[in-house]
C-alpha cells in the first residue's frame, strides 16, 4: 500500500528537487513551538493535520519516532508545511536520515495529494506508545 522511497541525494537530483515544493508532515521537534521548527522559517504552514490510521507514534524521549503500523495503526497527530526541496537535505542532516529516520510517503486523512514524512528506522520494542497519538516534549529535552 505504501511505497517506500529512498531520498539520496546526488548533485543533480538535489537541483532538480530544488525547483520544486513537497508537501512535509511533522509531528516532533519540527512543529511549531518544537526546538526545531526554525528550520522551517519561511515555509508554507498549511494548517494541523492526522495521518490515515496506519502508524504508531513512539516516544523515544528527546523526539519520537514514526513507524507504520498496519494492523495496529492510529491517525497520528501532527502539522502540514509546502517546503522548498532544496531544504530536504538539511532536514535528512537533521534528521539522520537515511540512518535514523527516512523521508517517505505517508497516508494523511482529507489529503489526497502526495506527502512525506520522516519515519524512524531503529527499534522501537522498549518504547512507549505516546499518549493520544501525538508528542509532547518533555522538560528538558534537547
Amino acid at each position: 500500500m505504501n511505497e517506500r522511497i529512498d531520498f539520496r541525494f546526488s548533485p543533480l537530483l538535489f537541483l532538480l528537487f530544488a525547483l520544486f515544493v513537497v508537501i512535509l508532515f511533522v509531528y516532533g521537534t519540527l512543529m511549531c513551538g518544537g526546538v526545531r521548527h526554525g528550520v522551517l522559517a519561511g515555509q508554507r504552514f498549511l494548517g494541523a493535520a492526522r495521518t490515515r490510521p496506519y502508524y504508531a507514534l513512539f516516544d523515544l524521549g528527546a523526539y519520537p519516532g514514526l513507524v507504520y503500523s498496519e494492523t495496529e495503526g492510529r491517525a497520528i497527530h501532527g502539522e502540514l508545511y509546502e517546503i522548498d526541496a532544496g531544504l530536504i537535505p538539511r532536514l535528512d542532516r537533521i534528521e539522520g536520515a537515511p540512518s535514523l529516520f527516512r523521508l517517505e510517503h505517508v497516508l494523511i486523512e482529507g489529503y489526497d495529494g502526495e506527502v512525506f514524512a520522516y519515519f524512524y528506522q531503529g527499534s522501537v520494542e522498549k518504547s512507549s506508545r505516546c499518549a493520544e497519538d501525538r508528542w509532547k516534549p518533555k522538560r528538558g529535552t534537547l
